[in-house]
């Protein structure tokens, strides 16, 4: 199954695991309400494709105003990003994550999560 990483958040968030504010978008006409619900001075704008890479890729930007928000999100929608793990040809960005920008304490990625539960769930047989 793959998963975009606003869904896999959705649904790590039902099972009471804290993750970012966030609201996936798919055109640019979105942004301006999307950043009235996000409750932050900064974002952070992540292109929505099945491939690593995306931050080295600029498929991941930081952002201070809804005005900088309007450029990274016109930059990226309907774009091909290419990255280490999808070249020559690029995966096309049909959904961006608009994220509240939080400092991070601890990140873990889902693929870990999957991995420790598989772990555990073995260690119990």
């Amino acid at each position: 199954m793959n998963l975009h990483e606003y869904q896999a958040k959705q649904l790590i968030a039902k099972y009471g695991i804290s993750v970012p504010k966030g609201i996936a978008i798919k055109s640019i006409e979105e942004v301006d309400q999307s950043i009235a619900q996000l409750e932050s001075s900064s974002y952070v704008i992540k292109a929505q494709i099945h491939s690593g890479g995306r931050g080295k890729a600029g498929g991941i930007k930081i952002v201070t105003s809804k005005k900088e928000a309007v450029e990274a999100v016109n930059s990226l929608i309907h774009k091909k990003l290419v990255t280490y793990q999808n070249k020559p040809d690029g995966q096309p960005v049909n959904a961006l994550l608009i994220e509240e920008s939080c400092d991070i304490e601890k990140e873990m990625s889902v693929e870990s999560i999957s991995i420790t539960h598989r772990l555990n769930s073995l260690k119990a047989l």
